[in-house]
Order: C-alpha cells, then sequence, then structure tokens
C-alpha cells in the first residue's frame, strides 16, 4: 500500500495500476487456490472458464440495459437546409410542403410543438445556426420512420371469406376432372392442403429499417423600428435600429419572411457496440477454456481406464 501511496500524483499511473491490482487480488486468489488444489495447469484452466463466463453474463447485462462501456448514442445529424424542400435530395423529402401544414404526406406525421423529437431535433438546428438562431422560430416539424428492408417478421392477416369459399368450389371442381388434367396442388395449397394456416395469410414486417428523418421548418422573426418616445431610432451609420417583436415572452414568425427546411438524418449510434465487442471476445474465450477442459477430462478418463485394465 506505501507503493501506491507513492504514486498518487500521477492519475495515469494510478488509473492503471488499481485495476490490475484488484485483477491479480481478486483474480489470483481465485486461481492459488485452485492450483493448489487440482494443479497449475487445470486451475487455470477452472478459473479461465469461470472468468470468462462471468464477463460473458455481464456483457449481456450490459447489452440489455445500455450500460457498461457506451459507444455513442442515437443523435439528430444536420444534413441540408432548403428554401424549397423541391430541391432536396432525398426523395422522400421532396412530398413536403414548403410551409407549415396540420396534414403530412403518407409516411410522415406532424410533431406538435411539445413533442420530445421535435425538442431535441430543433436544439441541434440552433446548434447549427449558431448565433443566427435568434434571428429564426420553428414553426413546424415532419418526421418519418425508417423504410423496412428486410421481410421477415410475420403478422396476420385477415382471410377473406369469399375467397375462401372460391378456392373450396375450385378444389370441388378440380377432384372431377381427370388426374392428369388436375392442377398442381401447390396452386390449391390452402383450398387442399391446410385450412387452418397458409403462409399467403401472413405478411412480413422489416428487422432492418432505412433512414429515419426530421424536417424541422424555421421562419424567420417579426421585426420593427425601435421607437422612443415616439421618435423613431437608428443607428449611427443611418440605417434603422431594428428590435425583435415579442409576444407572452416569444418571438413572433413575420408572415412576409423567409421559411427554411432543415433536414435531419436520425444516426443510430454505436451505444452497445462496445458492450457486444466484450460479449463476442468473452464468449470465445469462455467456449475455447470449456473444450479445453472438455478433452482434457476425457483423457484423464481414458487413461484411468487403460490404469484399471492394466491393474485387472
Amino acid at each position: 500500500m506505501n507503493l501506491v501511496a507513492t504514486l498518487r500524483w500521477d492519475p495515469t499511473i494510478r488509473g492503471i495500476l488499481f485495476p490490475a491490482i484488484q485483477f491479480l487480488v481478486l483474480c489470483g486468489s481465485c486461481y492459488l487456490i485452485l492450483a493448489t488444489n487440482v494443479g497449475n495447469r487445470l486451475g487455470f484452466l477452472i478459473s479461465s472458464a469461470a472468468f470468462w463466463g462471468w464477463m460473458t453474463l455481464m456483457a449481456i447485462v450490459w447489452l440489455i440495459y445500455g450500460i457498461g462501456p457506451k459507444g455513442d448514442a442515437p443523435s439528430w445529424k444536420h444534413n441540408e437546409e432548403l428554401f424549397t424542400t423541391k430541391y432536396a435530395q432525398y426523395a422522400k423529402v421532396k412530398n413536403l410542403p414548403d410551409t407549415p401544414s396540420k396534414k403530412a404526406p403518407v409516411g410522415w406525421k406532424v410533431l406538435p410543438a411539445g413533442s420530445p423529437v421535435r425538442g431535441e431535433a430543433q436544439s441541434v438546428i440552433d446548434a447549427h445556426l449558431g448565433k443566427q438562431a435568434t434571428e429564426w422560430v420553428s414553426i413546424g416539424g415532419y418526421e418519418t420512420g425508417g423504410e423496412q428492408r428486410l421481410k421477415v417478421w410475420p403478422k396476420r392477416k385477415k382471410i377473406d371469406a369469399l375467397q375462401m369459399t372460391r378456392e373450396k368450389a375450385e378444389r370441388a371442381a378440380n377432384d372431377l376432372v381427370p388426374r392428369a388434367q388436375r392442377k398442381k396442388s401447390s396452386e390449391l395449397y390452402r383450398a387442399k392442403r391446410y385450412h387452418w394456416y397458409d403462409p399467403r395469410d401472413y405478411e412480413f414486417r422489416g428487422l432492418l429499417h432505412g433512414k429515419r428523418y426530421f424536417v424541422g421548418q424555421q421562419g424567420s422573426v417579426l421585426k420593427e423600428q425601435k421607437v422612443i418616445d415616439g421618435i423613431r431610432q437608428y443607428k449611427d451609420d443611418g440605417t434603422p435600429d431594428m428590435v425583435t417583436v415579442m409576444k407572452a415572452g416569444k418571438s413572433v414568425v413575420d408572415p412576409k419572411g423567409k421559411i427554411i427546411s432543415h433536414v435531419l438524418v436520425r444516426d443510430l449510434g454505436t451505444l452497445r457496440l462496445r458492450s457486444f465487442r466484450v460479449f463476442f471476445f468473452s464468449l470465445i474465450l469462455t467456449i475455447v477454456s470449456v473444450i479445453a477442459l472438455h478433452y482434457r477430462d476425457k483423457k484423464v478418463m481414458a487413461s484411468l481406464g487403460k490404469i484399471k485394465a492394466k491393474a485387472a
């Protein structure tokens, strides 16, 4: 402990030394006890399998709850700003109106002013504008989810009773014709084989999704010339001294001003990537340690069998 106390002046050394000492004391003590009971090699294999198995379980908990070694959290990334959406580089954004609307095109939804998603995206837009953020007011926001790319998840559809009746009649008519002229069973799948299940009664959802977008519309603030005691104020260079019009503590949008649409793309981040790497690495070493223990036990059992055979 005196050695550790002398190293307090350097946080880098302490940051490396303290976990190393903890690892040697905790894991090393378990290995020492096992080594004195079952031998050095077997004790190392047992302690290795136990340690990496514990690391695998802990990494699974990290993956489930998003804790432990974290990567970059999901966030919105500013992509472009447009005076008219028809020049957007993404086809889905081109369907949006240039002015705020209560109705959104298919695939989009209008976000209210108090929406957490809109608030998070608006902070990104304000950071992009910088000092000019006070010159603009948020007047609308649209969001769309990612497009489904890989269709793997089933969802039950309603069976059309009329279609089922029609297929049953078709099956009955098919049974009346000679066997050589009958339709294949694949063409009469539901009507002939399974009345309670048919893959055609299921539609498939996507497991992987495409990009997620947010379009925030900003309107320029309404300004008027500053007036003191009925006298219009001017700056030293002769230009009017303009001030922002406020109403209920908020800036007012200029009805004749410009409207800019900011396109944001959702970055999914790498929050659980480091935890997954720990899990994958630990799982491989756990499997290797367990396999080594398995083959060692087989060799020991084979050796014991030979000894018993010789003794007999």
